[in-house]
């Protein structure tokens, strides 16, 4: 065999094949291997990722559910009475925790769109821990609607009726992103 360049020495490398096989073969510098790499510009053909198709039809409640946890978000959480009369009403964006929830539902809904167009699982998981996180914030109103509350006198607090939509839209969104994540990719 004989050096990539003729006569002379030439440093170790990857040279154009002598033998014509329209390859690149390296030369360790004294002598041709049988290691053998494509030519430049010549690109190997990576492996086809299979079609992720359509989404499942239980992919439809992802947003229907986010929908509903985003409703209540912004609704009553909270109200006040003294002697029968509301003196005050906190919303869930006005004042109250609702963006504790809002936020969260946002994140676990831009994941299971991720989810929607790769159908990694990963995403779905992170979208069920972070709707879980989510529903947590209107349950301490649910469980004592004064949370958080500063008064002088004890009012009657009740609970808004945005605490259950963003409750179970949040808990549902949790469930289906959960469901979706443990499914086998078809296809």
């Amino acid at each position: 065999m004989t050096s990539p360049h003729g006569t002379g020495t030439t440093p170790a490398g990857w040279y154009a094949d002598p033998s014509g096989s329209g390859q690149q073969r390296y030369w360790d510098g004294t002598q041709w291997t049988e290691h053998y790499a494509p030519a430049p510009g010549y690109a190997q053909p990576q492996a086809a990722r299979p079609p992720v198709g359509p989404a499942p039809n239980l992919w439809w409640a992802v947003p229907a559910f986010a929908l509903l946890a985003l409703i209540g978000s912004a609704g009553k959480w909270v109200s006040a009475s003294f002697n029968g009369e509301e003196v005050k009403s906190v919303t869930g964006l006005g004042g109250g925790d609702g963006w504790l929830t809002l936020v969260p539902v946002l994140i676990a809904l831009g994941l299971m769109i991720g989810w929607r167009q790769n159908r990694t699982r990963g995403l779905a998981i992170a979208a069920a821990i972070v709707a879980v996180i989510a529903a947590l914030f209107p349950l301490i109103y649910i469980v004592d609607p004064s949370s958080g509350a500063e008064a002088i006198i004890e009012p009657d607090w009740s609970r808004g009726w945005g605490l259950w939509p963003a409750f179970f839209g949040s808990l549902a969104l949790a469930t289906v992103s959960a469901v979706l994540a443990a499914r086998r990719r078809s296809g």
